[in-house]
């Protein structure tokens, strides 16, 4: 059973999975539907792009001094401006990272899940609370020491079932 778990997990398209695994098992499967973004989304904030999404290839890490990939985009502002839910969800974890500060993560529709790091302190979520899209969950801070030579600025992740996911498409931009 494992196996042929793991096979719809991995084969494409979803309707030729079903008719092995009906031919496998004998039994109807109900495809399953792709993930699909929230129905709203929007960045966080407004902002001019400090460093944009890449994980297919490095990077130059000005904090660092050496090439690696980055899994979210850095978005400039001032320190205090406000940040804001990407998407309807619940806010899953509030904590503060030692090397991307002060960070809120929050699951969403279709496996998706956000996060915001390098904000200010004082956060206005908790574990929990239901956010709706553009309520405000913090504000830009300084707390990133990864990422300290990029100036004040959010940087905001979008993962789909663990997959990292460019910001910038879920957004829309």
């Amino acid at each position: 059973m494992a196996h042929i778990l793991y096979i719809q997990a991995i084969l494409k398209p979803v309707n030729s999975v079903g008719n092995f695994l009906k031919k496998m098992t004998g039994q109807e499967v109900e495809p399953t539907p792709e993930p699909t973004a929230a129905e709203t989304v929007m960045l966080p904030l407004e902002g001019e792009t400090a460093a944009a999404f890449s994980v297919a290839r490095l990077v130059y890490d000005p904090t660092q001094g050496d090439w690696r990939t980055h899994d979210g985009v850095d978005i400039a502002a001032d320190a205090g401006t406000k940040v804001c839910a990407a998407a309807d969800g619940e806010v899953y974890t509030v904590y503060e990272d030692e090397n991307m500060g002060m960070t809120v993560v929050i699951r969403h529709a279709g496996g998706y899940v956000t996060k915001y790091a390098s904000l200010a302190k004082e956060v206005t979520v908790a574990p929990g609370d239901k956010v709706l899209l553009g309520q405000q969950i913090g504000t830009v801070g300084t707390s990133a020491l990864l990422e300290n030579a990029v100036g004040e600025h959010v940087h905001f992740s979008v993962t789909c079932n663990d997959e990292a996911v460019d910001p910038m498409t879920f957004a829309g931009e």
